[in-house]
């Protein structure tokens, strides 16, 4: 489990300067970064700035671009006017513009808006990995109004070019291999692939795209937005949603990112971040969870997760077809027998399998010392501390002592350790057996 620290925030602090007649203030707003387990600690500030002309800019004498709205659901909830507002940063930001100039039209005072502005293009626009999702406004104190803003970049918007064909060549090889697959079946290709290459851990760009693809290093925005990037590539409206989830180890609800992707009609949440178990530092044993894979509201609330305002604004997510369980007619433990490459080849439901499969396993291999591994529901696994000595000798090893025809003296230990996956569901057991 990855715990998590939020962005922080503090009291402003302002000053001024005159420009042109104007009194120009700079607010900066930051947005909530997210990384379950790792969020950079930053604080929010305002300060006094004069218009530096000298900045490359963009203004909005281009024509606006019209978004799709179902593939960009933080732009499809703004008014008309707020579109404008962000067509035009959103080209800004893509020119690598260092301040956006806002039309008189757009020039009002909000600053609840721009806040909110500069998160939902970093979380509509998954392409942006040189925009950290943080904004600077330029406030004329005379008109009272927001008349520019300047977007933050990471420096990775230094070489744009070759960053970009980094992920490119990633991405783009991942669509080719999926080409001839549904969005069904690429949807969990994807998933597979961003579990099995990438590892949780904090770093410099870890809440944008360049971090899963190009670093394969990265918290769950890295996750979520690489799904995002991906799906969205293959012309399937795939969101990131943002909200909070629990942490075992802190025991409380941590900020958190995962995506909801629309399929056959419906609305799915899907966490890649939670998916992963596969090669991770401190996790055990290697594998891919499908527990919080397409599945409702209902299913994901059950798995301690729930949505912040942003997420709220999502579409619900009500369908249940299309989870493990529906697709495949099993629950998605069954697959780890594979994934972890299990000795025993099915799951242990009941005390009493766990005690045919140690007295099976001995008359299948013999006397002498024997480790081997399987899976286990959890609730079964509660049954094993009630087993006595007795049970265990007349159950397992008589009939095994029996079958194997060992005449006089022998002796017997037994031990076994275990961890729980993913959903507590069921729990993967190494299990140690002697009998000579």
């Amino acid at each position: 489990m990855h715990n998590s620290n939020d962005k922080g925030t503090a009291p402003k602090r302002s000053g001024s300067s005159k420009v042109k007649s104007a009194f120009l203030l700079i607010l900066l707003f930051l947005v909530f970064s997210i990384g379950y387990t790792y969020i950079k600690e930053q604080k929010e500030s305002s300060k006094m700035a004069a218009a530096d002309d000298s900045l490359s800019s963009h203004n909005d004498d281009a024509p606006h671009r019209e978004l799709d709205e179902e593939f960009y659901p933080y732009y499809a909830g703004l008014s008309d006017l707020g579109k404008t507002v962000y067509e035009d940063v959103l080209a800004g930001i893509e020119a690598g513009e260092e301040k956006v100039t806002l039309s008189k039209e757009q020039q009002f005072l909000n600053t609840a808006f721009f806040s909110s502005l500069a998160a939902k293009i970093a979380y509509d626009q998954p392409q942006l990995f040189w925009y950290d999702g943080e904004f600077e406004c330029i406030y004329d104190e005379s008109s009272k109004k927001v008349v520019a803003v300047l977007p933050k970049y990471n420096n990775l918007v230094l070489d744009l070019e070759n960053n970009r064909n980094a992920i490119d060549s990633v991405a783009d090889a991942l669509l080719r291999e999926t080409e001839n697959l549904t969005d069904l079946e690429a949807e969990k290709y994807f998933f597979d692939y961003l579990c099995r290459n990438i590892t949780y851990t904090q770093g410099e760009y870890d809440q944008n795209i360049y971090s899963a693809f190009v670093e394969k290093a990265t918290v769950c925005s890295g996750y979520a937005h690489a799904l995002q990037y991906l799906m969205m590539k293959r012309g399937v409206p795939c969101y990131y949603a943002t909200g909070f989830a629990y942490d075992i180890q802190e025991e409380e609800m941590m900020r958190h990112a995962w995506n909801i992707i629309k399929l056959n009609g419906e609305f799915y949440n899907c966490d890649p971040t939670f998916g992963d178990f596969y090669n991770e530092e401190n996790k055990y044993p290697s594998y891919i969870s499908y527990d919080i894979y397409n599945v409702s509201d209902d299913q994901i609330q059950d798995a301690q997760h729930s949505r912040d305002q942003f997420g709220m604004a999502l579409p619900a997510c009500t369908a249940q077809d299309l989870d493990y369980n529906a697709l495949y007619g099993r629950e998605w433990e069954y697959d780890a027998v594979e994934q972890i490459n299990t000795d025993c080849t099915y799951v242990i439901h009941s005390k009493d399998e766990y005690l045919k499969l140690l007295y099976d396993w001995l008359t299948t291999h013999g006397s002498g010392t024997h480790n081997f591994t399987f899976i286990m529901r959890s609730d079964a696994l509660d049954q094993l501390s009630a087993i006595s000595e007795s049970e265990y000798t007349d159950s397992v090893f008589y009939p095994a002592v029996d079958y194997l025809g060992i005449n006089g003296q022998w002796r017997a230990n037994w031990n076994f350790t275990w961890w729980g996956l993913a959903g507590e569901e069921y729990c993967y057991v190494e299990q140690y057996l002697e009998l000579y």
